[in-house]
């Protein structure tokens, strides 16, 4: 099984990574926090999900990231006839996966990539249903994930949180529509 076969069979992972980055947030959905490695340092991104099921394009397209970084290189060999057995084997059972919340946190906490770090998955609800003092926490700066840890925050959340709140000074619950349309635009 080449590289070829397992996109001819399971798709296109830049398809893949389209479509689970044209996704925008809903009250119901889910998010992934995700920080990754570019020209030596690290930036973050949130991704969204409106079901379970959609989480798929996203493992699908960063397990086959190593290819998509290929195809988009001029040095590439694409007659590589390589045996990718193991790889199409992972594939398979992300595909037969049955995308619980769980099975999505396992995914995050396994997930072995070095310019990736899944840092965090969760409900956007989450965000409107924290406490006003969680929020207020929030709203300090902290300087480093043991700040975090000793205040009770997880970063993806707080990362979140804090950037809305340094614009518009309030608990994402009093106006649920902007912080949707906030979250979706950064």
């Amino acid at each position: 099984m080449t590289i070829e076969d397992i996109i001819d069979e399971l798709g296109e992972p830049l398809n893949a990574y389209d479509r689970s980055q044209s996704i925008k947030p809903t009250e119901e959905g889910y998010y992934l926090y995700e920080l990754y490695e570019t020209f030596n340092f690290w930036e973050s991104k949130t991704w969204f999900f409106n079901n379970l099921k959609e989480f798929y394009d996203y493992a699908y397209s960063h397990v086959m990231f190593d290819y998509i970084n290929r195809e988009e290189s001029d040095w590439y060999d694409f007659d590589d006839e390589t045996d990718q057995s193991e790889l199409y084997q992972q594939l398979i059972s992300l595909k037969n996966t049955n995308w619980t919340e769980e099975e999505c946190q396992k995914f995050v906490k396994t997930f072995d990539l070095p310019m990736f770090e899944l840092v965090q998955f969760g409900t956007v609800s989450e965000f409107f249903t924290a406490s006003d003092e969680v929020v207020q926490k929030c709203k300090k700066y902290h300087a480093s994930l043991d700040e975090l840890e000793r205040s009770n925050l997880s970063q993806g959340f707080y990362q979140i949180i804090h950037e809305y709140l340094s614009k518009f000074k309030e608990h994402p619950k009093e106006n649920k529509q902007q912080f949707i349309k906030y979250i979706s635009e950064n």
